[in-house]
């Protein structure tokens, strides 16, 4: 806002609306709140710089007792009438809209330039009618506002502006030039039958008035135009096709590497439909080859057994005796059933723990002597695998021979069975000979020591037990209560 010392009152002012210390108008006015005076604010706040004492009535005063005045002093000081501070100016307003004419319509305000890009500085009134490169001016043919140094360049790519055809001199807007240079009748042109053979060339005037009616090739449009329909249709078949055939040939291929995949694994059961029965050499070394197979999807070779590779005796034999000697074992324990029972007779039971001793010994090695210490080896019964017939016929076999093998070590187990229980009876019969041989020796004893004791006038020491001294338990040497080393 202007300073109020620049102010020109049109009218006279109310002395009650002037300030004791500037002696004008009051200019933004504050009151005491001790004594009620009224100042303007920069005039009290100076004063009170110098002392702290009311001007008027000269009592103490500070800072914190100033007050804005009250709305109607404010009013009417804001209504007094004022000449505008620019001296060529004549506009006479209110002080409180002084300052709005001064930002927006004075017209000797100094204003830069309105243009974008222009530092210039000049009065307002000037400013409306000021022209510089950054001025925006309007177009003459499309009105749009460009600035005034390029309106050279807009003119030239202005599509409104008028142009002219250098072939025909017609005028035209720059937009129709595209259209008019489809329409020009000087501008040069090929005959529309070129692509099937025409070299015609010349202008377009000419080519309707003089050549299309002479052309041999437009009499032939017709057949032109269905001859190049029906072969873009072909052509779109035969890229169809062709997509088709690259995903055929692609499937081929899978099949066919799923194929050799699949000879490889079934080896020599693999039968070809065409030549008949392959061999695994053939149909390994076949696949090998095949250059479709990818390097990552050949598994490793493994070596096929011959038939002949297949060992003559049966991977069995070494854990069973052989036949003959499982005849001669039951005929041993067969004669050892039938022979008598030895008498109670000193010299018969050394005999007969001699001979039952032997035969435990030879019935239990002719049991557990495995078939290498044996001079003949058991004939083969397993026959070689047959690669003539197809893969689940060789399947039925080898389940067949299964059932058959279960069926032979059942039968086994159960000649076990009867040949334990054999051996069992047996070692019964000859535990009890040993009893009673032993029972035999212990009456013999017994009989010896009372014949000893009658001839020695001694009584049987078992019915006298006390009659007996007592004799030292060092004299003699009693084994240690261990197992015995010796098993029947």
């Amino acid at each position: 806002m202007p300073s109020m010392a620049n102010f020109n009152y049109v009218d006279g002012v109310n002395p009650n609306l002037l300030c004791c210390i500037c002696r004008m108008p009051f200019n933004d006015p504050f009151t005491t709140q001790t004594c009620g005076h009224t100042f303007c604010r920069d005039c009290i706040l100076q004063s009170l710089d110098h002392v702290y004492q009311c001007p008027i009535d000269r009592q103490a005063l500070t800072a914190d007792d100033l007050k804005p005045a009250d709305s109607i002093i404010r009013s009417l000081v804001d209504e007094l009438v004022v000449e505008c501070t620019n001296q060529t100016c004549s506009h006479i307003c209110q002080r409180q809209l002084l300052e709005q004419h001064l930002q927006s319509s004075c017209p000797y305000v100094e204003v830069p330039c309105p243009s974008r890009g222009c530092d210039q500085i000049m009065l307002r009134g000037e400013a409306v009618n000021h022209r510089c490169e950054y001025s925006l001016v309007t177009c003459d043919a499309c009105d749009t506002e460009v600035e005034a140094a390029q309106l050279e360049d807009h003119r030239i790519q202005c599509y409104q502006q008028l142009t002219t055809c250098d072939l025909c001199g017609l005028q035209f807007q720059r937009s129709a030039k595209s259209s008019h240079q489809n329409s020009c009748p000087e501008s040069p042109m090929q005959c529309p039958q070129q692509v099937n053979g025409c070299s015609w060339k010349g202008k377009r005037v000419a080519l309707h008035s003089e050549h299309i009616s002479s052309c041999p090739y437009q009499a032939l449009s017709g057949f032109f135009s269905i001859f190049h329909e029906r072969t873009q249709v072909l052509q779109d078949e035969n890229t169809v096709l062709k997509r088709r055939v690259e995903s055929l040939q692609t499937q081929i291929r899978t099949i066919e590497i799923q194929l050799q995949s699949a000879s490889l694994a079934l080896g020599p059961w693999f039968r070809n439909s065409n030549l008949g029965l392959s061999s695994p050499e053939t149909s390994i070394s076949d696949t090998l080859r095949s250059p479709d197979l990818p390097s990552h999807q050949r598994p490793r070779l493994q070596t096929v057994s011959s038939p002949r590779s297949v060992p003559e005796g049966d991977a069995f034999a070494a854990y069973f005796p052989p036949q003959e000697e499982i005849q001669s074992y039951e005929r041993q324990q067969l004669s050892a059933m039938e022979r008598p029972a030895p008498d109670r007779h000193l010299e018969h039971p050394v005999r007969s723990i001699h001979r039952n001793s032997w035969s435990l010994g030879q019935g239990w090695d002719a049991l557990h002597t495995p078939a290498s210490r044996t001079s003949k080896q058991v004939a083969s019964a397993v026959a070689p695998l047959d690669f003539s017939c197809t893969l689940e016929g060789t399947l039925e076999g080898l389940r067949e021979s299964i059932v058959a093998l279960s069926t032979s070590m059942e039968t086994l187990g159960r000649r076990n069975d009867i040949a334990l229980t054999n051996e069992t009876l047996r070692l019964n019969e000859e535990l009890m000979s040993l009893k009673a041989n032993i029972h035999g020796l212990r009456m013999q004893m017994h009989a010896m020591m009372m014949d000893n004791a009658q001839l020695t006038g001694r009584t049987d020491p078992l019915l006298f037990e006390n009659s007996f001294p007592t004799v030292s338990t060092h004299r003699y040497h009693y084994m240690s209560n261990t197992q015995s080393a010796t098993k029947l």
